[in-house]
């Protein structure tokens, strides 16, 4: 008994050291641009939006605000994407790296990211199946945020999980 317990310790004490060992290293973002496909480019959209938005401000006296620095609007896709901030690490990679389109790269990277794909997923399953107690719910829920999140890693077209989530066979105890 005393050798699998010191099997077990000593297992435990590697997979600790190989944790921390790796711990706080970031990757770069993919080095080129993102070169968009023109399926899913959304420059038609956005201008529409645009000109919406600066014929509302019109109608109501108001103006747009000043354009955020790169550093502001990375601190908020972090936000938006992982719920949480950067950190130090990749502040500072994000500080070094000086090319043009950094932003693009970055936002690409949060998305590829498994922070994203638990932190959406969670927040799509809360408007799926809100926060109601019990066992059998939870363990539902749990289910439900599981799968979400697989999806958002494999990234299939929206259509095709909705479908899924639809008219898939699913736990039904």
């Amino acid at each position: 008994m005393k050798s699998l317990a010191v099997l077990f310790c000593g297992s435990v004490g590697v997979i600790l050291f190989l944790m921390i060992r790796s711990a706080g290293r970031i990757d770069p973002p993919p080095p080129a641009a993102p070169q968009l496909t023109e399926d899913v480019r959304i420059d038609s959209s956005v201008e529409r939006i645009n000109a919406w938005l600066q014929a509302h401000w019109h109608e109501h006296g108001l103006s747009p605000s000043v354009r955020a620095d790169d550093l502001t609007v990375f601190r908020r896709m972090s936000l938006a994407l992982h719920g949480t901030i950067p950190s130090l690490e990749e502040f500072r990679c994000f500080v070094n790296d000086s090319s043009s389109d950094r932003i693009d790269r970055w936002l690409l990277k949060m998305l590829d990211d498994e922070r994203f794909a638990d932190y959406f997923s969670e927040h799509l399953t809360r408007m799926l199946v809100a926060n109601e107690g019990g066992a059998f719910v939870i363990y539902r829920r749990d289910r439900l945020r599981n799968w979400l999140a697989g999806g958002l890693r494999k990234d299939p077209p929206w259509s095709e999980s909705v479908r899924q989530l639809i008219a898939g066979n699913g736990l039904w105890i």
